[in-house]
């Protein structure tokens, strides 16, 4: 794997370590919400990955 691809997978999942570790919290939160009937009612960014 190329430095280009690597680098190109690290900002498709979230850059940094912090930004990877943040939008793996925000896929959780997602696929917690994905059968709530309260799940209208909190609002996430649309950036899905």
């Amino acid at each position: 794997m190329s430095l280009k691809t690597l680098s190109a997978r690290l900002q498709y999942n979230g850059g940094d370590r912090l930004g990877r570790i943040n939008l793996q919290k925000l896929r959780s939160l997602r696929a917690a919400l994905g059968d709530d009937y309260q799940s209208r009612l909190i609002k996430t960014p649309k950036r899905e990955a």
